[in-house]
């Protein structure tokens, strides 16, 4: 049963990673998918839902780390899977949504301090009028897979594979305004040839509306 609750995650995964990255961002959302389909993350899930409470002749941690691990991740899947197979029984062609939907949901929460590498942009002009406001000195800074390492530890990628560039500027209230709170904007890019249309453009990713993995 966790085969089946393994390839339909995979699936799951690939899905809300193109949603929460952006398309064209491959490099994170390849080194992110391998931590998101890893047995480290399915263990964490099934100690966090109590799923390894059903479990019977779980192995211990002290005999084989690896197996204490894994058989905790084949929790989670097979959890997965006979929720699939619930479904199932009665629509062979059920689309899963609710299940996608939590699984999303899952994933954004995981990785919800890596959602300013998103590639989903939009131009400035389109920025509510309260943030129409005097912008500060731009800021440019290489992202390397070292910088999101803390995020998924067990899984640690290449710290010197290059990511993109991450762009920030801040922006502070006219002078007549009452509100004297400096916002930052941010913009993601892969390549150094759209960093400098966001440059000329000034398109930003709005950190008040983050993409929805929905």
């Amino acid at each position: 049963m966790e085969k089946d609750g393994d390839l339909m995650i995979h699936e799951w995964v690939e899905y809300a990673l193109n949603v929460f990255f952006g398309e064209g961002n491959h490099i994170i959302r390849r080194l992110v998918a391998n931590h998101a389909n890893s047995n480290f993350l399915f263990k964490q899930a099934s100690v966090y839902y109590k799923l390894d409470q059903f479990g019977q002749y779980l192995p211990d941690a002290d005999r084989s780390l690896i197996n204490f691990i894994k058989a905790r991740a084949d929790l989670f899947e097979a959890w997965i899977g006979f929720c699939i197979l619930s479904r199932r029984l009665f629509d062979n062609e059920a689309p899963l949504a609710d299940l996608r939907e939590f699984f999303g949901d899952f994933l954004s929460l995981r990785y919800n301090d890596l959602r300013q590498y998103t590639c989903s942009v939009f131009s400035r002009f389109d920025i509510p009028s309260d943030l129409r406001c005097r912008m500060g000195n731009l800021h440019q800074k290489e992202v390397r897979a070292g910088d999101i390492q803390p995020v998924m530890p067990s899984v640690p990628p290449d710290p010197k594979i290059l990511l993109g560039f991450l762009l920030s500027v801040e922006v502070k209230p006219p002078p007549s305004s009452k509100d004297d709170e400096v916002q930052t904007l941010t913009a993601f890019a892969t390549n150094i040839e759209d960093v400098k249309e966001m440059r000329k453009l000034l398109i930003w990713h709005h950190q008040r509306r983050p993409p929805s993995l929905l």
